[in-house]
This record gives C-alpha cells, structure tokens and sequence, in this order.
C-alpha cells in the first residue's frame, strides 16, 4: 500500500506490505539535477527546485538525484528537510 495526503504545501506520505517485499519506489532528492540533466524535458524545466518526483524505477541513475524509499515507512515533504521514518501498524 502506498498512500499520499497533501495539505497546503507539506505531503505526508505511507509505504507498507505486510509481505515486506513492495516493488521499489524512488523519489527525487536534486531537482536541480534532474532539470540540468534533461534540458529537453519541458515537464522537469517547469517544475521547482524544491519539487519531488515519485517513481516506480528512477529513469536515469544520475549520482545522487535518488532516494529510495524503504519497505514500511511513513514521510513527510515540505519546503526544506523532508522527514521519512518507519512505519508500523498498529493492530487494533
């Protein structure tokens, strides 16, 4: 289960698989990179520099401009630090 909730400009974000074996997801920790790197992608030019790419499988391996995000963690994204942490569920 992946699941993102957005209010104002900060987006809290959840990863779990209770089978602990989740496809890979990715996300972008240098815009900046990503808009030098593909000057011919006019949806990367417009975006910020503070602006975060969600993806299945990154589409280049370009140093640094990737984060993985871990099997069952829980993050938020904002202007500035973005914070990810574990996730546990709690059984009710």
């Amino acid at each position: 289960m992946t699941a993102t909730s957005s209010i104002s400009r900060t987006t809290s974000n959840r990863r779990y698989s209770s089978e602990a074996d989740s496809r890979t997801l990715f996300y972008s920790a240098d815009a900046f990179a990503l808009k030098r790197h593909f000057p011919e992608s006019p949806i990367l030019q417009e975006i910020s520099d503070e602006s975060r790419l969600i993806v299945s499988e990154p589409r280049s391996d370009l140093e640094g401009a990737w984060k993985q995000v871990p099997e069952s963690s829980w993050g938020l994204v904002k202007a500035g630090q973005d914070e990810l942490q574990p996730f546990r569920p709690r059984i009710p």
